[in-house]
């Protein structure tokens, strides 16, 4: 209050010496303000100025959150139900508008089994289930959940998801929803972990891995058999018909000893021509001799390797282990 305006009250507001805003009340009974009354003005200024502040603060966190490149969605706690997303999510999903989704439940985005993808898609991302079954098991709230989302016309997106609980407002409580798309890195690792123990060009096992597979056999049923089979004339082959030709007729070979072997067998390359096939026990020899046989009879069918017929020929011996 000042001498020529004594019911005039004024409070200065923000950072002492720089004021962001006067505060200005008139009394309606001339006078001067008693001090009780003072006190109240500057405890709602200073309640308004809490307020401003709040606002600006989540202001600038809602700016944050749509502008994040990281998809990010906000669900209601009790029931999950879909408040908001950012501009990442949707482009996550192939959606172009928010409204759509509203009030949708986590499952209208996510894919709970193989058999729920496209056709088109489905080959290519069965995986993610297998990365899914393999997770650790983590009971709290914000570990991170391995899931995989429906992406942009059906395509499955494998994400990392971690939720954060957003404390109760007056009205109820929110969880904040973190998605990471790790699809492509995922599949990088896996290739590169694939790659360390199989084969480039026909994708048998090489020998480390197939050595850990009879390790498996063993422990698991005991004696088994270990067949060494070798390409005849691979070397003429190669020199006559091209290298190309020859890589085509050993990428069949391996085709073929897949698709003939026992359910539980191991094929392996062991380098140039020769492979190598692991047989499960419990085997005698005669049994084993005669799915040689029976599998040698399967690679030396004619192939058609581009414009030429070849006709492979092989050699096979066969060990017991006990």
């Amino acid at each position: 209050p000042t001498p020529s305006d004594p019911n005039l009250l004024a409070i200065a507001r923000g950072v002492l010496g720089r004021p962001s805003a006067i505060l200005v009340a008139e009394s309606l009974h001339p006078g001067p303000w008693p001090s009780e009354q003072v006190e109240v003005f500057e405890r709602l200024s200073t309640a308004f100025l809490a307020v401003e502040t709040r606002l600006r603060s989540d202001q600038r966190a809602i700016s944050a959150l749509a502008s994040s490149p990281m998809p990010i969605a906000l669900r209601r706690q009790k029931d999950r139900a879909l408040i908001d997303g950012n501009s990442a999510f949707l482009a996550m999903l192939g959606e172009s508008a928010i409204g759509p989704l509203i009030g949708t439940f986590p499952q209208h985005v996510l894919y709970s089994s193989v058999v729920q993808i496209p056709q088109a898609f489905r080959d290519s991302g069965e995986w993610m289930f297998e990365e899914l079954e393999s997770q650790p098991t983590d009971n709290s709230s914000e570990a991170p959940t391995l899931l995989v989302f429906k992406g942009p016309g059906g395509k499955p997106i494998l994400g990392k998801m971690v939720c954060t609980e957003i404390p109760a407002t007056p009205d109820e409580s929110f969880i904040l929803v973190h998605i990471e798309d790790i699809t492509e890195c995922t599949q990088n690792e896996r290739e590169l972990e694939f790659l360390v123990d199989h084969d480039q060009l026909t994708g048998l096992l090489l020998r480390r891995g197939f050595r850990e597979r009879i390790s498996e056999m063993h422990q698991a049923s005991g004696p088994g058999a270990l067949v060494i089979i070798d390409m005849d004339k691979f070397k003429y082959i190669n020199d006559s018909l091209g290298h190309e030709v020859g890589n085509a007729l050993l990428q069949e070979t391996a085709k073929r000893m897949r698709d003939h072997v026992r359910p539980g067998d191991a094929v392996a390359r062991d380098g140039g021509d020769e492979f190598a096939v692991a047989l499960q026990g419990p085997i005698d020899a005669v049994k084993a001799q005669k799915i040689v046989q029976g599998l040698v009879d399967k690679i030396c069918s004619v192939a058609q390797i581009g414009p030429d017929q070849i006709d492979p020929a092989f050699s096979a011996g066969v060990a017991l282990w006990e």
